[in-house]
């Protein structure tokens, strides 16, 4: 993936804010960021999006601010009380693991499913539910991506891999409960 231009990244925000697009807060490592909520008919050809869109891994690290460079979008279609797991793992991939970093999106998936086992508020039928709609989003991401010229096929492998992950825990869910 290619990091976007500080210039990019503002304009989005401006188009963001002066459409009313609603956000949600996501407080990640001692910050708070704004994931907007976009309608699912912007991205149709990838069901339950999640879109970073981030600056060079340079300027993260040197920004006092990393919540004020960065714009982060989910689908309306995600359920509201696990958009914040969504827009955490987007948090977690580009501003702490970084977009540099091989691996990236694997390793904010395990962070993803901790931090969803971590949640009392879902119900084991939900969080099945969840798993199977990450595990639905990587394999449509890794199609989708399979046809831009700006994910490369490390990326794509990246994106098996956060399937694999989440499949993974869906079947010891499976194995524990049934």
């Amino acid at each position: 993936m290619q990091p976007y231009t500080p210039e990019s990244i503002n304009g989005f925000r401006a188009e963001l804010e002066a459409g009313q697009f609603p956000h949600i807060e996501i407080a990640r490592h001692g910050r708070v960021y704004k994931c907007y909520v976009l309608p699912q008919g912007i991205k149709h050809e990838l069901p339950d999006f999640a879109l970073p869109f981030t600056p060079h891994p340079r300027l993260l690290r040197i920004s006092k601010e990393p919540e004020n460079i960065t714009v982060f979008c989910i689908s309306d279609s995600i359920r509201k009380n696990v958009r914040d797991l969504v827009g955490g793992h987007e948090i977690d991939e580009f501003t702490q693991i970084g977009i540099e970093t091989p691996g990236r999106c694997q390793m904010a998936s395990a962070m993803e499913i901790q931090s969803l086992s971590d949640q009392r508020d879902l119900s084991e039928t939900e969080i099945r539910e969840y798993l199977q709609m990450r595990i639905s989003y990587f394999q449509n991401l890794q199609e989708y991506a399979a046809s831009k010229s700006s994910f490369t096929p490390a990326d794509i492998n990246d994106f098996a891999e956060s399937q694999r992950v989440f499949g993974e825990a869906l079947a010891k869910r499976n194995c524990v409960i049934k």
